[in-house]
């Protein structure tokens, strides 16, 4: 987590705490050489957001 820029704190909202840990995710991926497509992209940060970053898809994406 700390890698992907979050913080364990107290009071972290959520939406962050998942912003961070998707960030986390689709670098772990990037790192194992895996490749996706644009829409298995959105997918894995729908998954690994567990739906709390919908609204704010595009900023993750920029992340």
């Amino acid at each position: 987590m700390v890698y992907a820029g979050g913080s364990l704190t107290d009071g972290v909202p959520a939406v962050e705490l998942a912003a961070a840990w998707t960030r986390n995710v689709e670098e772990l991926c990037r790192v194992a050489l895996m490749e996706f497509d644009d829409a298995e992209k959105l997918a894995l940060r729908r998954w690994a957001s567990g739906g709390l970053l919908e609204s704010t898809q595009t900023d993750v994406a920029r992340g």
